[in-house]
């Protein structure tokens, strides 16, 4: 580190002279450094918001405190001894304050900092050091070892060290002499690529989430040594008597060492009542041992009441001392008297939780107090600033399974995403009741290459959720009683058989509802009466906002209950209905009048409401459409534009999309078939064909193609036995699909080789 400039004067022969002229120096002076008090650090490292640079590298900044660069030239003597005289910091800090020059036999303490890494004890190169004081403000940056120093600064310094990828420290009380300041990083970077090509993915969600998988240890009593003194305002007093209650496991003893050994702790207030202690690495004299990486320190003073209490971080670069995170409570009685007050700065406001990010674009906002939210860009790269401690990073992309990453102390994270095709059975809940039929279908599940399931979370007429539900219509209609605890047999099929867990919903076809609340259904224009479709269902009305705002709260209230994926299905206006109920009537008019793209409209908003609720979790979004959505535009339009359900309307509003390719399902002639049932491998490859090709055209981040396919014969000649449920899949894997879904209403998968065994 280098040392600042001296200022001399002549030696004068003879004591009584020398000494005179020291005392009338120091008097001209005009102030002190610390005025003689060894005043102890303050200020703990608050999360601050930093320059939005590369984590770890140089040129931060502070607003207001530019760094001015040295003049190159020592300071000039005053030429009386009330001239004031620019001082000059190594690094750069300038300022005006008086220099008056002591005699060469009484050498001039330089206080220096330097400023490190408190994981790893590295360098901290470039972190700002600015100063707040009454004869003005001064600003620098670290030199390559961490390093600055400075000449004198005024007593009542305030200081403050930030760094870009760090927790600022502030309110921070120099010494004379070496001082060092350890910043906790904050911030974290780094790429996201796909595992099976390394190919960068964009617009995959980052989000930070607080680490719990540590359980509250019970507490163990400990007595730490302290064994030097406070410096409270200038006048030292014994160090006060302090326990500390340990927050680890019993079998983690707390061994009392000597003070070489131990981390550090500081007094950085008080009110009349008593001391508040922080701990943090070098600074002040106390000393106590610091705890097991993972926990935080809560400090208190006797006489201070709970709610003035604070959370601190704690962290040291002592090679021999623990690292991370220490949990203690500590307890000191009230200062002595006569000491001086000093007031804790106050806590910053609560910020607002801000409005959702839009896809494809980077950014670094909470979405909660306690959680960071961002999207990787084009190249795959992502930040996250401000972060808690030992945060877990969670990486979500529709067509990858969802990774968890503590972050461990690191400043850089770069994740691979491992590719996730789900090859699904459909069930009821009533299949999920019955205790045979449930042990029987795990049974077959685990031995084949079934890695998910789509549970039916209403009843097969969906009139109920199969739940109890806390929604208010939902109480209206009453509930199936299939589970009395839905979100612990989600847990059971996740953990004990490794399945992926879909949640399907039936969204405007809800007959239960509209029985108790017809002013929320489709009316029809001859009855006045909601309208019955096709098949005997009975709508809500999907421009109804009531009707909206139900099926909502069925998505957000089951988004809660641990499921992987909600998949939504009837998301659209009804059809078939016959000539003798008129036309549908909606809160928007006329059906029969309304433009399609209005019908459209109406969907896409909805769809876009239902993906606000999940898409900043770890739940996935699925919907369920028509396999015509999939065919090329008629000259009218597309071919379902009756229904509302358009490609280009709901694509983006998804993670995965679910086209019903039944062969069974598509009109007689489509691909020049008669029986398109009897031709299955043809019809799901060229469904595919024409999802690749709607895809490229679709641009960024639409959801994943994953179709429904059939395990039943419906309108034809051939069987769909084991045989032609593998051409099925055979054709979906070679166009590209994300997995597939298979649909049989009755549970009745009896075909042992429809799918390959368990892998």
């Amino acid at each position: 580190m280098q040392s600042n400039s001296r200022m001399s004067q002549p030696l004068l022969q003879g004591g009584r002279v020398v000494s005179l002229l020291l005392v009338f120096a120091l008097v001209l002076s005009g102030c002190d450094l610390f005025g003689g008090s060894n005043q102890p650090n303050t200020g703990t490292n608050n999360q601050t918001n930093v320059a939005q640079n590369t984590p770890g590298r140089s040129n931060p900044t502070m607003s207001g405190s530019p760094a001015t660069p040295a003049s190159g030239s020592p300071a000039t003597p005053a030429t009386t001894g009330n001239s004031a005289n620019p001082t000059t910091g190594s690094g750069g800090i300038t300022a005006a304050t008086n220099t008056s020059a002591p005699p060469t036999d009484t050498p001039a303490a330089t206080i220096s900092v330097k400023v490190n890494n408190a994981w790893d004890g590295s360098a901290v190169v470039g972190a700002t050091v600015a100063v707040q004081q009454p004869s003005g403000p001064l600003s620098g940056a670290t030199d390559g070892s961490g390093g600055y120093s400075f000449d004198k600064l005024d007593a009542a310094a305030s200081v403050t060290v930030s760094a870009d990828g760090y927790a600022a420290a502030q309110n921070v009380k120099l010494n004379p002499g070496a001082n060092t300041v350890s910043l906790i990083p904050n911030t974290i970077h780094g790429k996201v690529t796909d595992a099976t090509s390394g190919k960068p993915l964009a617009n995959v969600l980052v989000r930070a989430y607080p680490s719990d998988a540590v359980p509250d240890p019970a507490p163990v009593q400990a007595t730490p040594t302290v064994t030097s003194s406070y410096n409270y305002g200038g006048k030292p007093f014994a160090a006060p008597a302090m326990s500390a209650i340990a927050d680890t496991t019993p079998t983690n003893t707390i061994v009392t060492t000597s003070t070489t050994d131990l981390g550090y702790v500081r007094v950085f207030g008080t009110d009349t009542d008593g001391l508040w202690l922080a701990a943090s690495p070098k600074h002040g004299a106390d000393h106590v041992r610091l705890l097991p990486e993972g926990t935080i320190l809560k400090v208190t003073g006797a006489d201070i009441p709970d709610t003035d209490s604070a959370w601190v971080p704690v962290q040291t670069t002592d090679a021999k001392a623990d690292s991370g995170y220490a949990a203690r409570i500590y307890v000191a009685p009230s200062a002595a008297p006569g000491a001086p007050t000093f007031t804790p700065p106050p806590p910053p406001p609560p910020s607002p939780t801000p409005t959702p990010p839009p896809p494809a674009t980077l950014l670094q906002q909470p979405i909660t107090t306690s959680n960071l939210i961002t999207f990787t860009d084009a190249n795959g790269n992502y930040i996250l600033r401000d972060l808690p401690p030992n945060s877990v990073l969670h990486f979500k992309d529709s067509g990858y399974e969802l990774t968890k990453v503590p972050t461990q102390h690191e400043m850089v994270k770069d994740v691979a995403l491992k590719q996730f095709h789900v090859h699904a059975l459909y069930y009821t809940a009533e299949w999920a009741a019955s205790s045979d039929l449930l042990n029987n279908s795990l049974k077959f599940v685990d031995s084949k290459d079934v890695n998910a399931i789509v549970l039916n979370i209403q009843d097969n007429g969906s009139i109920a959720l199969v739940y109890t539900s806390s929604i208010p219509l939902a109480k209206e209609v009453g509930h199936a009683a299939y589970f009395d605890d839905l979100p612990a047999f989600v847990k059971m099929l996740q953990q004990q058989h490794h399945l992926y867990v879909i949640a399907r919903i039936v969204c405007f076809v809800e007959p239960g509802l509209v029985n108790n609340r017809p002013d929320l259904a489709v009316k029809s224009s001859a009855t006045g009466k909601p309208i019955v479709g096709g098949l005997g269902q009975e709508w809500l009305d999907p421009t109804n906002p009531d009707s909206v705002k139900h099926i909502l709260s069925i998505i957000d209230e089951v988004k809660s209950m641990g499921f992987d994926e909600v998949q939504m299905d009837y998301m659209r206006f009804l059809s078939d209905t016959s000539a003798s109920q008129g036309d549908p009537i909606f809160k928007a008019g006329n059906g029969n009048n309304m433009p399609w793209q209005t019908k459209a409209q109406y969907v896409e908003s909805f769809l876009s409401k239902a993906y606000e609720l999940t898409r900043y979790t770890d739940t996935f979004l699925d919907g369920d459409v028509f396999g015509y959505i999939l065919w090329p535009d008629q000259p009218e339009g597309p071919i379902n534009r009756n229904i509302g359900q358009i490609w280009e309307y709901v694509i983006s509003h998804l993670d995965y999309v679910s086209p019903m390719i039944y062969p069974s399902h598509f009109s007689p002639g489509e691909q020049g078939f008669s029986l398109p049932n009897d031709h299955p491998y043809e019809i799901i490859h060229q469904s595919g064909v024409y999802a690749m090709q709607r895809l490229t055209k679709t641009g960024d981040n639409p959801a994943k193609y994953r179709p429904w396919l059939q395990y039943f014969t419906m309108n034809g000649n051939l069987t769909y036995t084991g045989d032609v449920v593998r051409l099925e899949t055979k054709a979906a894997a070679d166009t590209g699909t994300w997995g597939w879904m298979m649909w049989d209403a009755s549970n009745n998968y009896v075909y042992p080789n429809a799918f390959d065994p368990k892998k």
